[in-house]
């Protein structure tokens, strides 16, 4: 360990993978919204016109697939990096980027940027007085000279000793600390 409390970079191969509540919320919302839509057709009257039944229940439908989609390639996601590259496993394509390409890294909190769209137009005194509970949401973001984004990758990859690996390798490749966007 470091003075930051940092693991050293030892150049050894690093596996991460997505933290599991990452599918598991996947798999709620999409029951839950999916079912929302789903069910309420199957109690309607029998002159409901047909359009709005099976329409609601393809919604419901489309949206329990989608969510399982990603819930299946959250669960599957694995990413490896060696001093080459960095290879991003999962269901439904894989993803191999060049070390080399990688120019910046950066530290997004999500939940800071909901919260600016949710304070637009309050006053600072309305401001001070929400109460906000969630805890922040950080996503690291790689990107190339161009500036586009090549990896995304949450603060709470397994296991973080790996993650922490990550992030050390990251600022050595750069030359710069992870910056907030």
């Amino acid at each position: 360990m470091n003075k930051d409390g940092l693991l050293e970079d030892d150049g050894r191969v690093i596996a991460m993978r997505e933290p599991s509540e990452s599918w598991k919320a996947n798999v709620f919302w999409g029951l839950l919204f999916g079912l929302l839509l789903l069910l309420p057709p199957l109690f309607a009257d029998a002159d409901t016109p047909g359009w709005k039944k099976y329409g609601s229940m393809l919604a419901g439908l489309a949206w329990m697939v989608f969510m399982g989609r990603s819930a299946i390639q959250n669960r599957g996601r694995f990413v490896r990096c060696d001093d080459k590259s960095i290879v991003v496993s999962q269901p439904f394509g894989s993803l191999t980027i060049p070390l080399h390409e990688v120019r910046k890294a950066t530290r997004r909190d999500v939940r800071q940027k909901l919260r600016e769209v949710e304070e637009f137009g309050l006053s600072r005194r309305e401001k001070f007085e929400r109460m906000d509970t969630m805890a922040p949401i950080v996503i690291y973001c790689l990107y190339n000279a161009r500036d586009e984004k090549l990896l995304e990758l949450d603060r709470n990859m397994q296991p973080p000793g790996e993650m922490q690996r990550f992030l050390k390798r990251m600022e050595k490749l750069t030359g710069k600390s992870i910056s907030d966007e």
